[in-house]
Order: C-alpha cells, then sequence, then structure tokens
C-alpha cells in the first residue's frame, strides 16, 4: 500500500472558507448536465460591487446584487429577462 493510502485529509469546513481574490465562489448546478459558476464580492462595495455567473457555454453575466448578493446568488432561468447583462470580456 503506498503511502499516501494511510494519509487522513482535513475535512473541508465552511468555517474556515476564505474568499477568493475578493470574491466567494460558487458552483450551480440546474439538473442534468446545466452547470454554472457564480463569483460574487466578499465584501460589496470594497472589493467589487458585480455578482458574475458563467455558464457552460462560456457566457459571462453579471448583475449588481447589492449587499446580499450570497443570499441571491442563484442560476436565473433567464438571465437577460432577469435583468443580467452579458459581459463583453470572455
Amino acid at each position: 500500500m503506498a503511502q499516501a493510502d494511510r494519509v487522513t485529509l482535513p475535512s473541508y469546513s465552511h468555517e474556515r472558507a476564505v474568499p477568493y481574490h475578493g470574491y466567494w465562489l460558487k458552483a450551480l448546478s440546474r439538473g442534468g448536465d446545466a452547470h454554472a459558476f457564480c463569483a460574487w464580492p466578499a465584501r460589496h462595495g470594497v472589493g467589487g460591487q458585480g455578482t458574475f455567473i458563467v455558464d457552460g457555454q462560456r457566457v459571462v453575466y453579471r448583475q449588481d446584487l447589492g449587499p446580499t448578493a450570497a443570499e441571491a446568488a442563484r442560476w436565473p432561468e433567464d438571465p437577460i429577462k432577469e435583468g443580467w447583462s452579458v459581459s463583453p470580456n470572455r
């Protein structure tokens, strides 16, 4: 047995989570094979204001969800109708 097989990995805990470059990151899924990633500022107005979603086709959507972005960060059914804009930087 390899030495690595005997190593116990530490469990992940949200209490120890830290923002990445000032943003929280979250994987989103919508049934089947539809996946996206969401990023929102850890401190709204300090490190950033925009919430971003990148879908499976690499389309980047942006919307300012304000300081309650963590609760509002979800995958919209129709991003454009729900006020998200497509980011020109792909």
